[in-house]
């Protein structure tokens, strides 16, 4: 069932998924055809999380290597947003800075600005607003093929600071 990015369309295709007769079994290669054009679909419409990446916000100029694996048939991205949950032990987040760039070292694209506050993590405890941040996207407009991403910590925090971020992308044709 092909996914058409451009028009948002799911087309039905004449196999073994039409019109199916009880007790016959699918062939296997058209269930994998199946699955990966729903998840083409679903993650162009809703975007997807990557995987949170965790993050010592102790440690000053310390990159933090974040893969962008796209699904089959993408090639390009949009970043939809940048979250940093703190879940360490000092309970506010108010001396480290960071940024998100397309290079190491803070070199490339700055997708979030370097030296950007994350004064917006002010909770450590567990269902208590302001244990999440989210970080103003830069580049809310462009287009990306960066395979990695790296979230740097510029200012450390001066204590024990732990904690993750997590980006949202929409893949794009």
């Amino acid at each position: 069932m092909p996914f058409n990015p451009t028009t948002g369309v799911f087309t039905r295709v004449s196999n073994s998924f039409s019109n199916p007769v009880t007790g016959t079994v699918i062939d296997p290669d058209n269930a994998d055809e199946l699955f990966d054009d729903y998840d083409l679909g679903f993650n162009s419409i809703n975007g997807m999380r990557l995987p949170a990446v965790s993050v010592n916000f102790n440690t000053a100029n310390t990159d933090y290597p974040i893969i962008v694996a796209l699904p089959v048939g993408y090639t390009r991205y949009q970043l939809a947003s940048v979250r940093v949950v703190n879940t360490g032990t000092t309970a506010s987040l108010t001396t480290a800075t960071a940024g998100l760039f397309t290079d190491a070292a803070g070199a490339g694209a700055a997708l979030v600005a370097s030296g950007t506050a994350l004064s917006g993590c002010t909770s450590n405890a567990v269902n208590t607003n302001g244990g999440v941040a989210g970080l103003t996207v830069a580049l809310a407009t462009a287009w990306l093929t960066d395979t990695t991403l790296f979230f740097r910590v510029q200012t450390a925090q001066g204590a024990a600071a732990s904690g993750s971020v997590s980006l949202q992308i929409v893949p794009l044709l």
